[in-house]
């Protein structure tokens, strides 16, 4: 019986293929099986909120602040030179991006009295602030306030722990650090003449100001030397005591 003959054109010669098939195929990706090391597991923005309606815990109306001025300072100009984004934009932190978060924090948040008669965070009191040096250079900056703010809401939702000198000055200053600059604060008075009222009564943060004890004088008069108060500072009395309770009429 002859050999059926091998047919090597037509509709069957497909089934007669010698070089192989590509290789390439179009890739399908396997959801189930997908290895969880190398799945992204960062959620978007959108899942986490605003970062901006993270609520503070406040002590009269303000939140308190227990990064000092030089902490604030360097977590701003961390973001700014690691060009990070900015939670729910596409937008890079430049100044004028940070300025503009702040006023909308600010917006969102209590009034809080500043010092120096500022009125807020701007671009110049951004710019002054982050030249600043020293502990609490420029903490009386309503950028320090609010630059602590901004910064601790980002701290919480990244998900960031506090640090162990943040625990520490929790316990060291419970009611935050006055937002001060010791540089710029000047008590003035003249020879002569009582001192400011409230000079000698504890502040918001219950701290009282040193006053040097001086020698009894008339009529609660300044008995000491005028000095200046801080480095280019104005003159001011360096010794008060109380009246003198008059006692010569007791004598008649």
């Amino acid at each position: 019986m002859p050999k059926a003959s091998t047919k090597t054109s037509g509709s069957k010669a497909a089934n007669n293929r010698i070089e192989p098939y590509s290789k390439s195929s179009p890739k399908i990706k396997d959801k189930e099986n997908v290895d969880p090391k190398t799945q992204d597991s960062t959620k978007p923005d959108h899942d986490r909120g605003d970062y901006r309606d993270i609520s503070l815990d406040e002590i009269k109306g303000e939140v308190p602040c227990y990064d000092d001025a030089a902490t604030v300072r360097r977590k701003l100009k961390k973001l700014l030179t690691d060009k990070s984004i900015i939670p729910g934009t596409s937008k890079k932190w430049t100044q004028a991006a940070m300025v503009a978060e702040m006023q909308e924090l600010e917006k969102r948040g209590h009034p809080v009295p500043y010092n120096q008669n500022a009125t807020g965070p701007s671009a110049r009191s951004l710019g002054n602030f982050l030249k600043k040096t020293g502990k609490m250079g420029a903490g009386d900056s309503p950028c320090y306030y609010w630059g602590y703010i901004l910064s601790e809401k980002l701290r919480i939702w990244n998900g960031d722990k506090k640090s162990k000198p943040r625990l520490k000055a929790e316990e060291e200053f419970p009611g935050g650090h006055v937002r001060e600059d010791a540089s710029t604060k000047r008590m003035s008075m003249p020879r002569g003449g009582p001192p400011p009222p409230g000079a000698w009564e504890p502040n918001a943060r219950g701290v009282t100001p040193a006053v040097p004890s001086m020698p009894l004088g008339p009529q609660g008069l300044c008995t000491g030397s005028v000095v200046p108060l801080m480095p280019r500072g104005p003159e001011v009395c360096t010794g008060f005591v109380p009246p003198v309770p008059d006692t010569s009429l007791a004598r008649l």
